[in-house]
């Protein structure tokens, strides 16, 4: 799917809003990375996933997922040979290896829901994996004594040797013969060395070396000689106690490398059910479903809703209320030319019917009423908003024109093509004339789509012309205010002298700028005024 289709039709917008449902940083992932599709079985795949869940967490609730962490750096410095992970690193498998069996657990159902079991396949249990680390390391990231006989056997003899010396200082240095010279009965540490404080007025009262002294230089951080050797026999015990402490980490980063693979599996099922539940989610919040799939090319969305602007609405209630709309292309009436007012809803409703396409594409349930219908497009070319290519020195007209010759270009059989205001920013007569042969050019290559327009030429042609219809976008006559509904068979007025009149403008200008029409014109725009409002009273 063209990137600027993509852009122009807020996908990325949309998939930012399932995202919020996601419950990690990798299902976010995910599902950012969705693209539509055009092969039927695959999305019909896709949704059946959905429903599995939905059926499944309506008996069970909701899967037993919590954020879990991304293990991608772990994995990268586990894979070079002699690199140790951290203890935190092993806590970080454990939580995934632990959320991977309880998913597992909770998608392996029976033959109830096949999709979800195939989804468990990757959940490995490496149980084995799981039992080492827990075993070796504590939930607070400390490297337990039963990781290693040597280990344990170090300690041991690491704490009666601090046990001992502790008892030498109080027993030589804590009594009443240096009671005078030392701040108080504290042992501390300077430099891994067990010391003393000694005032500094009473300097070489102890023989020692001195590490240290207070702020106030009032105290002296004092080893004693007397201890020199208990402190050395300390620093040996506690350097053969990192030895093995990094022996164990060398076990452990060595099971973790042979699991790479596996582990790397969980990772990516653990986000994609993430992603799965955050559309099911999505889909329970936007009121959203899968839609009939159509045996012949063509769409029937029904009060079918803009997901950006039901999510705009929600976020500022000040926001207008989104009004449905009915989106409808058939073999019969391939291409729709929607017109009417200016901020009457001709754009939005190109973007709705373009956005839950890729939606739908992308196996996202799509905001609409029952018994909408669907049947996948090859490909989806979208041309709305600013033109990208202004900064390449093109005109208006002339970026137009180049994106709709990038679609001809490149256009499959079964093509849905929007396209905002075709044959604008030029004379009317001949941007007009132009974007007629463009349609027709579109229609006689198979394709479907909707263009907006403003151009009584354009409004004519679907008219007369079999397989186009016109649809107006309805503007209420009583408040003179766009209803932002569509008509369909109806050519819509531009309203520009109806807006000019409700915006303020005085009446003498309006007055004089119907004067500029001539009689035909006046008749024409009078009679689409007539319809109009007929509709409404339909």
């Amino acid at each position: 799917m063209p990137e600027q289709t993509l852009t122009a039709l807020e996908f990325p917008g949309v998939l930012g809003v399932v995202q919020e449902y996601a419950t990690s940083a990798l299902g976010r992932n995910f599902l950012a990375r969705l693209v539509p599709v055009s092969d039927l079985s695959s999305i019909r795949a896709k949704f059946q996933e959905i429903h599995e869940l939905q059926d499944l967490t309506s008996r069970e609730g909701d899967l037993p997922l919590a954020d879990f962490p991304d293990l991608s750096s772990w994995l990268a410095k586990a894979l070079v040979r002699g690199s140790l992970l951290p203890p935190e690193a092993f806590n970080d498998i454990v939580l995934v290896l632990r959320l991977a069996r309880q998913v597992r657990h909770y998608l392996l159902q029976g033959d109830a829901y096949p999709l979800l079991t195939a989804l468990a396949g990757p959940l490995h249990d490496l149980a084995s994996l799981r039992t080492a680390i827990k075993q070796s390391i504590s939930p607070h990231n400390f490297i337990l004594d039963q990781a290693s006989p040597e280990l344990a056997a170090v300690r041991r003899e690491l704490a009666q040797t601090r046990e001992g010396l502790n008892r030498q200082i109080k027993q030589n240095f804590f009594g009443t013969q240096f009671q005078d010279a030392l701040q108080g009965p504290t042992i501390s540490q300077r430099h891994g060395r067990y010391v003393i404080p000694l005032k500094a007025d009473h300097k070489g009262a102890i023989p020692g070396i001195i590490h240290d002294q207070s702020q106030t230089r009032a105290t002296l951080f004092l080893e004693p000689l007397a201890i020199v050797e208990q402190n050395n026999q300390l620093n040996l015990l506690g350097n053969r106690e990192k030895r093995e402490e990094e022996a164990v980490l060398r076990r452990l980063t060595d099971l973790v490398r042979n699991h790479l693979e596996e582990i790397r599996e969980i990772l990516a099922a653990l986000a994609e059910v993430d992603g799965l539940q955050a559309k099911v989610h999505f889909a329970r919040s936007f009121k959203a479903r899968e839609p009939i799939w159509r045996s012949q090319p063509g769409v029937d969305l029904r009060q079918a809703r803009h997901p950006l602007l039901v999510q705009r609405r929600r976020e500022n209630s000040r926001n207008p209320e989104v009004v449905p709309i009915d989106l409808r292309l058939t073999p019969e009436k391939r291409f729709l030319i929607i017109s009417g007012a200016n901020a009457g809803g001709k754009t939005v409703a190109l973007k709705t019917l373009g956005l839950l396409t890729l939606m739908v594409q992308s196996g996202l349930p799509i905001p609409v009423a029952e018994g909408s219908e669907f049947h996948p497009f090859d490909q989806v070319f979208a041309d709305i908003g600013d033109p990208q290519d202004l900064h390449q020195d093109l005109s208006t007209f002339s970026a137009h024109l180049k994106r709709a010759l990038e679609m001809l270009s490149n256009l499959p059989e079964r093509a849905l093509v929007l396209l905002d205001e075709l044959g604008t920013a030029t004379d009317p007569t001949e941007g007009g004339a132009l974007a007629l042969a463009l349609l027709q050019v579109f229609y006689n290559r198979g394709a479907y789509g909707a263009a907006t327009t403003h151009i009584p030429l354009i409004k004519g042609f679907a008219l007369r012309q079999p397989g186009f219809e016109n649809v107006a976008v309805i503007f209420d006559e009583e408040t003179r205010k766009p209803t932002y509904r569509l008509a369909y068979g109806v050519v819509g007025a531009s309203n520009a002298l109806k807006i000019a009149r409700e915006m303020g403008l005085s009446p003498e200008i309006l007055e004089q700028a119907e004067g500029y029409l001539d009689q035909e014109e006046l008749r024409a725009y009078r009679l689409l005024a007539e319809v109009e409002a007929a509709q409404q009273q339909l």
